[in-house]
């Protein structure tokens, strides 16, 4: 599928400003249209009816939660205007433009920006979660694979570009790497070489990972097939150990193929690539 429209949304932490460098590069070598705009993707606030006090409490914490997000939301927005003076893509209000362009979405009705926009895009690009304590890009990661059902490109700190001349597949013959396969296919350029590595054996029932690389050579696409020997409890570790031997600069794969509660409480690929990986992933669930 060919890129045209990527979704940033910014959460005004510090991993904002790499992403939205990245994101605007991105647009600017597919020639797409990038929109930015603020995500908070906190929740409601609920107060107990029962307990003494709780609609003082209640206030003074909603007040003090307001100018939070005020606050990153103004830092947002700061790290989109360096992004468009860094990148220099025009600012557009509407699709005009028919090279790559930007605009910030400031009246999409609330503050769940993917949950708003994400369903009617190609792309969403999103700031690297890192760890559990950063709850908010958390958050809009789950948003953008779960609620818009979008593919996401998850940019780890201190990324300014993604190089996608080399990319490693992480097959495990399910339907979210396939997806997750055929949304990359719009971002690889002319000439670009696809590592598809098979970690020990797949689950009866799913799909061979010939299978992966036929497609991808339908799409004209020089690919490599590798199987190496899975290891105990290190599945994730041996993908970037694999990763770092094909020297690729993105890492496709499918995202919780077991269930987020188990990612949670047992732990998965999923979790800790996004807990971990100083690689650009392109997830797709």
């Amino acid at each position: 599928m060919t890129i045209k429209h990527i979704l940033l949304p910014l959460t005004g932490e510090p991993s904002s400003t790499d992403a939205a460098i990245c994101g605007l590069t991105l647009a600017k070598e597919l020639g797409a249209h990038i929109t930015v705009g603020y995500e908070d993707e906190i929740g409601p606030l609920y107060v107990t009816p029962d307990l003494a006090g709780s609609a003082v409490v209640y206030s003074m914490f909603y007040e003090e939660m307001i100018k939070v997000r005020s606050e990153r939301k103004k830092l947002a927005r700061q790290h989109f205007d360096h992004a468009v003076s860094a990148i220099r893509l025009p600012i557009v209000s509407a699709p005009t433009c028919q090279k790559a362009s930007t605009m910030w979405v400031d009246d999409h009705g609330n503050d769940d920006f993917v949950a708003a926009v994400g369903a009617l895009t190609d792309l969403v690009v999103l700031a690297s979660p890192a760890s559990r304590t950063t709850a908010v890009a958390w958050n809009v990661v789950e948003e953008a694979l779960f609620h818009a059902r979008r593919p996401a490109l998850i940019v780890p700190v201190n990324a300014k570009v993604v190089d996608f001349s080399h990319v490693l597949v992480a097959w495990n013959g399910s339907i979210e790497a396939a997806n997750a396969v055929s949304h990359a296919i719009g971002l690889l350029p002319p000439g670009a070489k696809v590592t598809v590595l098979q970690i020990g054996d797949l689950r009866p029932g799913r799909m061979a990972a010939q299978r992966a690389v036929d497609y991808l050579g339908w799409h004209s696409l020089e690919t490599e097939l590798r199987r190496v020997p899975d290891r105990s409890h290190a599945t994730s570790q041996v993908l970037i150990e694999e990763a770092r031997r094909a020297k690729a600069g993105c890492i496709v794969m499918g995202a919780y193929t077991h269930s987020r509660t188990r990612e949670m409480l047992m732990g998965g690929v999923t979790d800790f690539m996004l807990r971990h990986s100083d690689y650009p992933l392109l997830m797709a669930h």
